[in-house]
């Protein structure tokens, strides 16, 4: 087209290169005209294709927010048609709750204050149903940068709305149910030492997770002073040894002062490599069940002593009276020469016999005070009233004083020697009994050995009412609890538990005496 132009002008040939170049630059603008013009109209091409048949449903609106064009996307989402849908505001389709929630949005939007927004709304389809939304709105300018229009692009996350809301409702239950079990939940996350409670642990140790930022330090300032070094040891082994934590039992002191009894398990996670990374797992408030159970177990104690007492002084003194009116007719009858005298003299010996197991039953049932030797003589006593009763062999082996400063703990222990001894007699059938008592710095064992038939079910199913009682009265006093077959037979029972540094104790009764 220029060289047509410079041909067919009249200019002379001295203006040829002049026209020439003014013809080029001309051919040159109306070329990037043209390019821009195709550039434009492929753009406007993409954007109705977008526009038309994309995944998001789209909305051109005027600054009313009145709908002039609408893709199929949009209309199959809520379900009216094109013709339904042009001409009513957005507004006339969003949820009651949410119409006149963001409108002050689209006034910066079409004022120019803000350049686009993204909400998450309700919307209402044809046949009523409610979904959710998430509308981005920007605007479409003029080349002088007025607005224009604006383009509503709205994403239909109904589904992730109800996985959130399930979510919600189903984190809301396992809080209630944390809530009415007093059961909370830890992950410790061993790489960088952080420590993570749910809500509920939180309030069994008496803080805000508003508040306070949690630790594994803090955790370990807020147990009992007695127990921390058994649960760090404990948690230790279970990350050194990558073996789950055993249920174990401490006391926890909240900002008050208030101490409260926990039970607590943990299960160690590996990495790809075998390091334990985390240990996590669930902690429950057992203060009032242990309450409960102590509650319970002064009543056994108390119905014990009482009716040790009565064997003392009701059926013992009853005995007695016998045995002094049969000396009397023993003696009356010797007097007289009669052949009934030896008949009197053993009913005489089966009265004493009498009397002297009614005073061990006695003081099985009913201590009172151990004396000057604490646990030691009270078990001393046990032994030689397992021997008068029964008339088998039970050896004590306590080489030296044990320090039990707390009278409770000896109180337990005391218990468990007896129904780990009494059981070895009625259901082991055994003829031989060993009571071993020693101590290792604050660390004391007791082990209880018989010759019977032994344990005949694996220990982790033999929860008859006695052994229940003896690992419940470990528990009570943070001890571990074994019961199982000997190498040579018979069972084997220890209890091991750590007992508070101090002199040993001068007197032992059982709770409540």
């Amino acid at each position: 087209g220029a060289l047509d132009y410079v041909v067919k002008s009249d200019a002379t040939l001295a203006q040829m290169p002049r026209i020439a170049e003014r013809a080029l630059r001309e051919w040159g603008h109306i070329t990037e005209r043209k390019q821009a013009e195709e550039a434009l109209r492929e753009s406007e091409e993409r954007f109705r294709r977008i526009f038309a048949d994309g995944p998001l449903g789209m909305g051109v609106v005027d600054e009313r927010l009145g709908l002039m064009n609408v893709n199929a996307t949009l209309c199959r989402m809520i379900g009216f048609s094109e013709q339904e849908l042009l001409g009513r505001a957005v507004t006339d389709f969003l949820h009651p709750e949410d119409q006149n929630r963001d409108a002050h949005l689209a006034e910066l939007l079409f004022n120019g204050t803000i350049p686009s927004f993204t909400v998450e709304q309700r919307f209402l389809k044809k046949n009523g149903e409610t979904i959710w939304g998430r509308m981005t709105a920007s605007t479409i300018c003029d080349a002088d940068g007025k607005v224009l229009y604006g383009l509503s692009m709205i994403e239909d996350i109904t589904e992730g709305k109800r996985a959130e809301e399930a979510l919600r409702a189903s984190e809301a239950n396992l809080a209630e149910a944390q809530r009415i079990a007093h059961l909370g939940s830890w992950d410790w996350h061993l790489t960088d030492n952080t420590l993570h409670w749910s809500d509920e642990l939180y309030r069994i140790f008496g803080l805000d997770p508003e508040e306070t930022a949690i630790s594994f330090e803090l955790f370990v300032d807020h147990i009992y002073p007695d127990d921390r070094a058994y649960v760090v040891e404990q948690m230790q082994t279970a990350v050194d040894e990558r073996k789950a934590l055993s249920s174990i039992e401490y006391r926890v002191v909240q900002p008050d002062g208030s101490i409260r009894t926990v039970r607590c398990e943990g299960v160690v996670s590996l990495n790809d490599i075998g390091r334990p990374v985390r240990l996590f797992g669930p902690l429950q408030d057992i203060t009032e069940r242990r309450r409960l159970e102590r509650e319970i177990l002064e009543i056994s104690n108390r119905e014990q002593r009482r009716i040790g007492q009565d064997l003392h002084d009701d059926l013992g003194q009853l005995l007695t009276g016998i045995c002094f009116r049969v000396a009397e007719l023993e003696d009356d009858l010797l007097k007289r020469n009669q052949p009934e005298t030896t008949d009197a003299a053993e009913i005489g010996e089966l009265v004493q016999e009498a009397i002297g197991q009614t005073r061990a039953l006695a003081r099985g049932l009913n201590p009172v005070s151990m004396e000057s030797g604490g646990l030691r003589t009270a078990l001393a006593m046990l032994a030689r009233g397992i021997e008068q009763i029964y008339e088998i062999p039970c050896i004590l082996t306590c080489p030296e004083p044990v320090l039990v400063n707390d009278t409770e703990s000896a109180a337990h222990v005391y218990r468990i020697a007896q129904e780990a001894l009494n059981n070895a007699i009625k259901h082991g059938k055994a003829s031989r009994l060993e009571v071993s008592l020693l101590q290792l710095d604050t660390s004391i064992t007791l082990t209880i050995r018989d010759n019977g038939v032994g344990i005949e079910i694996p220990d982790a199913q033999y929860e008859g009412m006695g052994l229940r009682n003896m690992r419940y009265r470990a528990s009570m006093i943070h001890g571990s609890f074994d019961a199982r077959r000997g190498e040579h037979g018979g069972t084997v029972v220890t209890c091991q538990f750590t007992t508070r540094t101090g002199q040993p104790e001068e007197e032992f009764s059982l709770p409540g005496e």
